[in-house]
Formats: structure tokens, C-alpha cells, sequence
């Protein structure tokens, strides 16, 4: 564990259990990396979910664009370094790069997260926190303009919200969305590609036991796959809309 102001690194072994079949770590698990090392730094900047919930409110997360050069095999160690870069209005942004032993970049993210009241559920200005120092550099220039609605499925599937799907903040966790939706994509695209990209913009909130669709629709170009993806609930509300590429 290392910080030097607003910078911090955090290294993690790939254990068996984060890999896939090929032996190569899941973008699931490394979604779950970059969670955890955001933790921490919020931690020591005194601006932890823990700290924020004694005053009622909590993080969430709004946009996740991760960019993956090179997938980390089992038992490799990966050092993930992170910054807060923007702090404006309700949304603050946050960097991750993703090492090697070498020091060479595999995997760079860019995120963008809210603080909400936790019983409203609506979002305050991220000033109602300590501030914390910033590093005004972004591991990927994004905007977090909209993503593309999608228009027409190729892929469906339906089915309900576990308890086990939930995270701190009683709702369905991030992660999981991520991968309900790479579940989702065909065989012919995820077998023989990889994902390089993968981009999620968080609209609404699922619980347990609601009803939700997830579905998919690709197109080959120049670049490999890409892919639409869209998680409603039953009732219609766009919970999730993602954008991945895959070669």
C-alpha cells in the first residue's frame, strides 16, 4: 500500500477463484479491484462509505468506462493506482490505472461517482464531505456523455434480483450489473473475443426480488464487436445502459 497525496496504490494476487475459463482475470473481478481500492483511498481521505452513512448518506456509482490493453493471468500480481481528479456539483471522478510487476499499464479506468442521501435516495452536492486533495489528470478523456439507447435485442434474458446480488447499499451492486450483462452477450462474440471495452452508465436503482431484463444487440466493424446492452426493470425503468467492445 502506497500514497503519496492524492495518489494511492494497492497491489492484488489473482486468485483461482477471479479468473476465467482460460485462466485469465475475469473484467468482473477487476471492476471489483478497482471498488476496493477506492475504498481504501476514500478511507484514509476520511471519506468512506462508513463515515458518510453516519451522516446518512452514501457513495454511488454513475459511469465506469475501463479500457484493458493486457489480461493478468492467475497467481500474476497486479498494483492498481488511483486518484480522484474532479470534484463539481453532485459528481466527482475517479482514476484508475492498472499495473504490472514491471510498471507497465494493462488496464485504465475512468469513473464518475455521486453522493446520495440514503433515505431519499437523491443526490447531494459532494461538498457536504471533507474535501480531499486532486490529481487533475484522467487515465481516459470521457466526457460521460450518454450512451446509446438500445433500439432492437438480438439476446434476452429475464429474471429476478437476489439477496446476493445486493451490496451496502441494499441495492443491486454495480458488479453485478456488469456481468449479468457479459452473461448476456452471444456465444459467437464472447468465445472468440475478448473484451477490450466496456462502458456502463447507472440510471436506477434494482432491489431484491424485482424482475429485471437484460438484452443485447452487436454489430462487427473495422474495430471487432460492439455490443448494446440495456437492464430494465418490469415495470420499464431503464436501469442500466452499457456499451462494450470485444477482439
Amino acid at each position: 500500500m502506497k500514497t503519496e497525496n492524492s495518489i494511492f496504490e494497492t497491489s492484488f494476487t489473482i486468485r483461482s477463484f477471479d479468473v476465467d475459463p482460460h485462466g485469465f482475470v475475469s473484467p468482473v473481478t477487476l471492476l471489483g479491484y478497482l471498488q476496493e481500492a477506492a475504498s481504501e483511498h476514500m478511507t484514509l481521505l476520511g471519506g468512506s462509505v462508513r463515515s458518510l452513512m453516519a451522516e446518512g448518506l452514501t457513495w454511488v456509482l454513475s459511469r465506469v468506462h475501463l479500457s484493458i490493453e493486457r489480461y493478468p493471468r492467475v497467481r500474476n500480481e497486479m498494483t492498481v493506482r488511483t486518484w480522484p481528479s474532479l470534484r463539481e456539483g453532485r459528481f466527482t471522478c475517479r482514476e484508475f490505472e492498472l499495473l504490472d510487476r514491471t510498471g507497465a499499464v494493462m488496464a485504465r479506468a475512468t469513473t464518475s461517482w455521486a453522493v446520495i442521501d440514503f433515505k431519499t435516495r437523491r443526490p447531494v452536492r459532494v461538498d457536504r464531505h471533507p474535501p480531499y486533495p486532486l490529481t487533475p489528470r484522467r487515465a481516459i478523456d470521457d466526457d460521460f456523455a450518454p450512451l446509446p439507447a438500445l433500439k432492437e435485442s438480438q439476446a434476452e434474458e429475464r429474471f429476478r434480483v437476489r439477496r446476493s446480488d445486493l451490496d451496502l447499499n441494499h441495492h443491486v451492486n454495480h458488479m453485478v450489473y456488469a456481468g449479468w450483462a457479459l452473461d448476456d452477450v452471444p456465444n459467437e462474440v464472447a468465445e472468440r473475443h475478448k473484451l477490450v471495452s466496456l462502458e456502463i452508465g447507472y440510471r436506477a436503482e434494482a432491489l431484491a426480488g424485482e424482475e429485471v431484463t437484460v438484452c443485447c444487440a452487436y454489430t462487427e466493424d473495422d474495430n471487432g464487436i460492439l455490443v448494446i446492452h440495456r437492464i430494465a426493470s418490469a415495470d420499464g425503468r431503464e436501469l442500466t445502459r452499457l456499451r462494450t467492445r470485444w477482439r
